[in-house]
């Protein structure tokens, strides 16, 4: 995962990666609405060739990569996680955003991100 975390002094927006399994195309579209409803704006980065790899088999799965860029303000930073959770609760697969834990205090799932992320092969 690139640092997609840091912000500049006097910035409007902080910049986040969520990374992992394939988000449905609805999840995408809450996910850029919400970011665009708090001052920002987001995008998939990712080609339709991206994929993960279960580190259990070494199988290959459809993945996505996103930059989610919106207000710095805690209040809406802990919106966005809550966001991700209920669009990731029921996925089979592994979606992270290390740096947004980070930006919101949780340092467990932050960690736990970082982990995924490497044994997946993000």
């Amino acid at each position: 995962l690139y640092a997609a975390s840091q912000q500049v002094s006097d910035s409007t927006v902080q910049g986040f990666a969520v990374d992992g399994a394939r988000l449905s195309e609805d999840a995408v579209q809450m996910l850029i609405s919400y970011a665009r409803q708090h001052g920002g704006d987001g995008f998939v980065s990712s080609s339709d060739e991206y994929e993960i790899y279960d580190p259990s088999d070494n199988q290959a799965y459809p993945a996505s990569y996103l930059k989610l860029a919106l207000s710095p303000d805690p209040v809406v930073l802990e919106g966005l996680v809550e966001l991700l959770k209920m669009l990731t609760a029921d996925l089979e697969r592994p979606v992270v955003w290390p740096e947004l834990a980070d930006a919101v205090g949780d340092g467990n799932t932050a960690q736990q991100h970082r982990a995924l992320t490497e044994a997946w092969g993000m």
